[in-house]
């Protein structure tokens, strides 16, 4: 007789359709995990010159190596994208690169494969799933923001950190494992603000396009240029509403290592920062930030272009 396949056989034998269906949900999560990692893989590395100098732009107010008669704080974007390969070296750019992938990786994998199965609720969906991700992950993002801003170079300053294995051991035998987890609170409130607001806006624009169309366009693809429009206004909203936040956290992760006497309340960091820089002290970097939103629109279409492909 022909061989059958389980959906074949699931015509005949109705307690089938659930080995089918948990076949096919198996088979998206796998999908959706492998092509959001790769993609994560590709767009970091091409970004990740911006992302270290949003990260040491970000966080240099409570940065131990600048500031002092060795090394003098950068004035913004352009000083820090000149001097940073000048007394460092050109692959210095990259520094922390492998890390921030090693954690970006599954933080992506698991926003976007999660949020799949949560689309009806897109604003919920996504800020829960952010969050998750986030305290899942933190210690990786702790040890990647301290390694990337770390601008020793051995000569004139001296490196803190020379890798995961270090700055864990490091951090640890001066602060225990609180040391890895500090500025969590508000890194994960303003990962569930981003995400919230990255997938929402996203999903929300999509559907107000086609909703102003005729009912045959409800069945045809959101064309390229406009979800990359909806994409890119999504990361900005969401950079624009949560990177204060993230300041905040930064900043926090800069006070590990250095005695849990050195610690300091969110709210005593927030009125250091602006008494000393004013509200723009909590948007630094961001220039650079705003520019590394390309790379997570260019991830949400190109996410989006080749699953629609792959379920056809």
């Amino acid at each position: 007789r022909k061989r059958q396949t389980i959906a074949d056989d699931s015509a005949i034998d109705p307690r089938l359709n659930g080995q089918c269906v948990h076949i096919n949900v198996v088979t998206d999560f796998g999908a959706s995990l492998l092509i959001s990692g790769i993609l994560s893989i590709i767009f970091k590395t091409m970004t990740a010159p911006l992302e270290r100098i949003k990260l040491i732009l970000q966080t240099q107010a409570s940065s131990s190596q600048l500031g002092t008669s060795k090394r003098s704080s950068y004035s913004g974007f352009l000083d820090a994208m000149i001097r940073v390969p000048q007394e460092q070296g050109f692959w210095s750019l990259w520094r922390g690169n492998f890390l921030n992938i090693c954690r970006y990786f599954p933080a992506q994998a698991i926003n976007f494969s999660c949020y799949d199965f949560h689309h009806l609720l897109p604003f919920l969906a996504g800020g829960s799933v952010g969050v998750t991700s986030c305290t899942i992950l933190y210690p990786f993002t702790f040890c990647n923001t301290r390694i990337s801003v770390d601008v020793g170079d051995n000569k004139s300053i001296k490196r803190e950190y020379y890798g995961l294995n270090d700055c864990i051991r490091k951090v640890y035998k001066s602060d225990g494992y609180r040391g890895l987890y500090q500025g969590l609170a508000f890194s994960a409130c303003g990962m569930f603000l981003y995400r919230s607001t990255y997938f929402g806006v996203y999903t929300f624009g999509k559907l107000t396009y086609l909703s102003q169309g005729t009912p045959e366009i409800h069945s045809v693809q959101t064309p390229l240029l406009v979800s990359l429009f909806f994409a890119q206004l999504a990361s900005v909203i969401a950079t624009l509403i949560t990177y204060p936040m993230e300041t905040i956290a930064r900043q926090k992760m800069l006070l590990s290592g250095r005695g849990l006497q050195s610690y300091e309340s969110y709210r005593h960091m927030v009125g250091r920062i602006t008494r000393n820089d004013g509200v723009f002290g909590l948007y630094r970097g961001m220039f650079a930030k705003l520019l590394t939103t390309v790379c997570g629109s260019l991830i949400l279409v190109t996410y989006d272009l080749i699953t629609d492909h792959y379920k056809k």
